[in-house]
């Protein structure tokens, strides 16, 4: 059973669109994406930072919102709780944010954020050893890779972006960081892959699976 956390619900920013919790359990990270058609928010275009408390509660990190590019869609926090990458839907950005967590879980920009990435980014993924990024682009049917550098920078990997199904719309790593999947809304199927030693992706036997009308995606630990 689920009992409500004193002082929740906790104001987010416009049209709250992802969650993210550092591996440590310390903070959460909430992009606002403004993507509705009657944002109601005092602010958009950020991620939003909170201090998880004793309870469960949330309290705004210093500084909090942080800037994002245009409609923010989705977050991931790296497993070693250095970096946050957020993918930034809309044609206007085209980008991943990148930061560093700072004292207290700021976020402060890497060098060289924001990264290109395809048209309309809309989900990203850390692989669970720390050393890529994965990011479905929902209007170029195509999952961008990048390693992580120094400092969180990204770099594209050798061959990506990688051809995915119509209209990809998630996308999730594996927990031993051998596959990933990507969920196409529109082709209904799921897209599988292998994870390369340098992070390429190659599709895996039987590629893409039959799906409903997939938009979220998850595996088992």
């Amino acid at each position: 059973m689920l009992t409500p956390v004193a002082g929740s619900p906790f104001r987010a920013g416009s049209s709250p669109s992802s969650v993210a919790v550092d591996p440590t359990g310390s903070f959460v990270y909430v992009t606002n994406c403004s993507c509705g058609p009657f944002p109601q928010g005092s602010h958009f275009n950020d991620v939003s930072a909170y201090r998880i408390g004793s309870e469960g509660a949330l309290t705004p990190v210093e500084g909090s919102p942080f800037a994002a590019g245009f409609a923010p869609h989705s977050v991931a926090v790296d497993p070693s709780g250095a970096f946050v990458y957020v993918a930034n839907w809309s044609r206007t950005s085209n980008s991943i944010s990148a930061y560093r967590i700072g004292a207290g879980g700021a976020l402060i920009p890497v060098t060289g954020s924001p990264f290109a990435a395809g048209d309309r980014p809309i989900s990203v993924a850390v692989d669970p050893r720390g050393s890529f990024v994965y990011v479905a682009n929902a209007g170029s049917n195509d999952v961008s890779a990048y390693r992580i550098g120094t400092a969180g920078v990204l770099s594209p990997v050798a061959g990506s972006p990688f051809a995915a199904g119509s209209h990809p719309v998630s996308v999730a790593v594996d927990s031993t960081g051998s596959f990933a999947y990507v969920a196409n809304y529109e082709s209904d199927d799921v897209s599988a892959y292998v994870i390369h030693a340098g992070g390429a992706l190659s599709p895996v036997a039987g590629s893409p699976f039959a799906a409903g009308i997939p938009y979220g995606l998850a595996i088992t630990p």
